[in-house]
């Protein structure tokens, strides 16, 4: 699907004179989804705070994307069905990497050949990146943090570190922010 087939795929829309930012909350197979479902609530608090100042020119879209579209299970028990397959956003303005339960290894195995390569795409092309805990491997393993300052859960930190010793690894940091790229612990 193109941009041009599916213009609510366009990074910047402009709908009835609105400027329409494009988020995408990434989804995987146990994440935690409270770093998914927070991010979410507070994005629509700062739509509601944009309403209550009358910004009526400024908008977002959030979808939640994964590598393939059907049910989810998180952690808990909960399930996510996303809105559409990574692939089918040509373009995006914020990705939200959710934190991964337990050791991300698997995580990054399962997503090398889709979620990795989509994430650096899409970085490169200019979106900003915000990643909580330790879903920060998967834009470490897009090759998006070397020489730039990263934070992660404290359980993994000395795994980080061992594995992506290019990154400016804070491990005193709760957040850390470098040029687009915002990891909340």
């Amino acid at each position: 699907m193109t941009s041009d087939s599916d213009p609510s795929l366009n990074t910047k829309m402009h709908l009835a004179g609105k400027n329409v930012r494009h988020i995408t909350i990434l989804a995987f197979e146990q994440m935690l989804g409270s770093s998914a479902a927070t991010p979410m609530e507070m994005l629509e608090a700062a739509r509601a705070r944009l309403k209550v100042n009358r910004a009526d020119n400024i908008d977002f879209k959030i979808e939640v994307a994964a590598p393939e579209v059907g049910p989810l299970s998180l952690l808990g028990g909960f399930q996510i069905r996303p809105h559409c397959q990574l692939s089918d956003i040509e373009s995006t303005d914020l990705i939200v990497v959710p934190a991964l339960w337990r050791n991300p290894v698997n995580t990054l195995r399962n997503h090398k050949d889709t979620t990795i390569p989509w994430l650096r795409k899409q970085y490169l092309a200019g979106a900003s990146i915000m990643a909580i805990g330790t879903g920060v491997s998967l834009v470490a393993e897009a090759g998006i943090l070397e020489g730039k300052a990263a934070t992660t859960h404290w359980h993994y930190l000395e795994q980080f570190a061992r594995e992506y010793p290019r990154v400016n690894l804070q491990t005193k940091h709760l957040l850390s922010r470098d040029e687009f790229i915002v990891q909340p612990v």
